[in-house]
């Protein structure tokens, strides 16, 4: 997907990170002289190569040259604590670590391949690396990335998804979040990149749209936000509902000078007060979107204006299936509160190394005629409201979710 819009727009601006932008063509030959060094590393399809790195240009180049070798990308917080890191190096067993020269991480003895080196840089320029690798036997079936989430015990699990959930999920976006943007239009990466959420703003070089790299500094100000979104046209991007309030607070819906067309929030429940500020706005969309890691970024949608007085999490999205369950594990009536089940295109192929909990959680899809099929169970608690919508009502375990992390 990424190469065919190399192919249609070379020249387009795909990245922006503040001083720096590369063009499709420029981000294309760095990730592939990237992708020839995993490669001779003997990288394979479902094998790991984890990436660790500030947010940066070298962290885009790092994500595609891992897809493009074939193999699923485990990215890591350079913030997290030692111990976090070696666990997960430890767990997820890569065949390389992608980092920068700035960062002294516990690597042991894991094969170290820098991306800031100079070599990197001048890939942007040889038309060497025009040539895009072939990789044999590569399928929708094989894994695109593990990203890890603590559960409720506090241990972090490796969520193993592939590439047909990631498509699937692209294609929603175009359809629904991003169908009103100019094409092409600015997209900006808000998320941290070992968030999923972070698809949300990545995937959209799938469409040949420019995307922008929100610097972590400036993230944490409702102010400063609003005017790098304004400074960079931005036409889209993620939030989660508390910094959308901060810049609700900076002046979002009162700005004449800047409006971007639509806001993507997930990742913890919007209050009653910013609800009713979202649902009146008619110039700019706002759309509320639910999902856990395990279910491929989101798995309900819907545009805040279009639905009811109390807050609620749309609709299921495009080949998704979202039941909502008693104890007997039967659908509870219409506006009876149940366990959320989430079942379809979107499911993750379960936990790395965790036969037992991905079991547990991942359990036959009983409404499904696909005997492979498989449901999803969130631990999450909702109900089915009369126009269709689902409202989230909470956890089901003693989990909370502070600025979208649980």
């Amino acid at each position: 997907l990424f190469e065919a819009q190399v192919q249609a727009n070379p020249e387009a601006v795909a990245l922006v990170c503040e001083s720096q932008q590369l063009t499709y063509r420029q981000l294309n030959r760095r990730a592939n002289h990237l992708a020839q060094q995993l490669l001779a590393l003997g990288v394979q399809p479902d094998q790991r190569v984890a990436i660790c790195a500030e947010r940066s240009v070298e962290m885009i180049v790092a994500l595609l040259a891992v897809l493009k070798a074939g193999a699923a990308y485990v990215p890591i917080d350079p913030a997290h604590p030692a111990e976090r890191m070696t666990f997960m190096f430890q767990d997820s067993q890569p065949r390389a670590l992608l980092t920068q020269s700035t960062l002294s991480l516990p690597v042991g003895e894991l094969p170290l391949v820098l991306l800031d080196t100079e070599a990197s840089q001048q890939a942007a320029h040889d038309t060497a690396f025009d040539a895009n690798p072939v990789i044999a036997g590569l399928s929708a079936e094989h894994l695109a990335y593990v990203i890890y989430t603590s559960g409720s015990t506090g241990q972090s699990k490796g969520v193993m998804v592939e590439h047909r959930s990631v498509f699937n999920f692209w294609q929603v976006l175009t359809r629904t979040t991003h169908q009103h943007c100019p094409s092409p239009a600015t997209v900006a990466l808000n998320a941290g990149f070992f968030f999923d959420m972070s698809i949300k703003g990545i995937s959209q070089l799938f469409s040949g749209h420019r995307l922008v790299i929100i610097p972590s500094l400036i993230r944490a100000s409702g102010n400063e936000l609003l005017d790098f979104l304004e400074q960079h046209q931005v036409h889209a991007f993620d939030s989660t509902p508390s910094q959308l309030d901060t810049l609700l607070s900076a002046g979002l819906l009162e700005r004449r000078s800047y409006h971007p067309t639509s806001v993507l929030l997930g990742g913890e429940a919007i209050s009653a007060p910013t609800w009713e500020k979202l649902r009146s706005c008619q110039h700019i969309r706002f759309y509320n979107m639910y999902g856990p890691t395990e279910c491929t970024v989101d798995a309900t949608i819907d545009l805040i204006r279009d639905l009811g007085e109390r807050p609620s999490i749309g609709r299921p999205i495009a080949n998704v299936q979202v039941h909502v369950l008693d104890m007997r594990g039967e659908p509870a009536p219409l506006g009876v509160a149940g366990e959320i089940h989430i079942g379809g295109a979107g499911v993750a192929r379960g936990y790395l190394n965790r036969e037992a909990l991905t079991a547990e959680r991942f359990i036959a899809d009983g409404f499904s005629n696909d005997p492979q099929a498989r449901l999803y169970k969130t631990g999450d608690l909702g109900r089915w409201l009369a126009d269709g919508t689902l409202e989230y009502l909470g956890r089901n375990d003693f989990q909370v979710k502070i600025r979208g992390l649980r």
